[in-house]
């Protein structure tokens, strides 16, 4: 009887220090993530706006927020959605003033036919039309447009912060970026898992039905397993999974 408790003894033993070394590494490891998500939320904050040359613009992206902190901006903006929403972009976009020669004027009769493009001829941004009379110093003015293209690239830096780059026409300059979504990182699988058990076993040789204690940790698809049993055995076993 003294060789069973033995061997109980220790079996629980292993299985508390298991226990405990498991505990103490999520408990690490939920401090490293508060830490994580503490960084992002100062770098975040102490990010401003950055031109990166004349059509490149550069902002981190604020994804720090709850779902239900989204949900109230998206609410805000007046934008109904079917479904929740994860990322709200809102970027300010600044036409910039030029001085240039009308591209063309010509006069007929009683009246100027004037036809000037934005910011020029070659791919222009607007067309701008106008017949002035000057009878009666009347006109019609008409303005043409061709779309815009603006881009932008969603990139994770190496310390796991997000950031945007937008990319726009010459013309044009951004005066604001305001990127905001809930957190973006994909969540850690984690490498480190604990496993128990109790069971019942029977020995083919002696018909003795006995109690099982197992327990153990796994590491990736890596499994270490500890376990005793009230016929007075201790096992200890190596798993692989593929």
């Amino acid at each position: 009887m003294k060789k069973v408790n033995t061997t109980l003894v220790l079996g629980v033993i292993i299985l508390l220090l298991l226990i405990t070394g498991f505990i103490g590494f999520n408990i690490y490891e939920g401090k490293l993530n508060k830490s994580d998500m503490a960084y992002r939320k100062l770098v975040i904050a102490n990010d401003t706006l950055v031109k990166i040359n004349e059509t490149q613009y550069r902002k981190l992206v604020a994804d720090t927020l709850t779902q239900r902190e989204l949900n109230k901006i998206v609410k805000e903006l007046g934008i109904a959605l079917e479904a929740k929403p994860k990322i709200v972009y809102k970027t300010k976009i600044v036409i910039k003033e030029i001085e240039k020669p009308t591209d063309s004027i010509s006069i007929k009769g009683d009246s100027i036919s004037i036809i000037d493009y934005y910011p020029q001829k070659t791919d222009y941004f607007v067309k701008y039309e106008n017949v002035i009379t000057i009878k009666d110093t009347t006109g019609i003015s008409k303005f043409s447009f061709n779309p815009v293209d603006i881009s932008i690239v969603i990139s994770q830096r190496e310390d796991g912060v997000f950031e945007s780059d937008i990319k726009v026409p010459e013309f044009m300059t951004v005066g604001n970026v305001d990127i905001q979504s809930v957190p973006m990182s994909i969540p850690k699988v984690k490498n480190f898992g604990m496993l128990f058990g109790v069971g019942l076993g029977k020995s083919f040789k002696d018909q003795e039905t006995y109690l099982k204690l197992s327990g153990g940790v796994r590491y990736k698809k890596f499994y270490i397993d500890v376990g005793g049993g009230t016929n007075g055995t201790l096992d200890g076993l190596i798993k692989f999974e593929f």
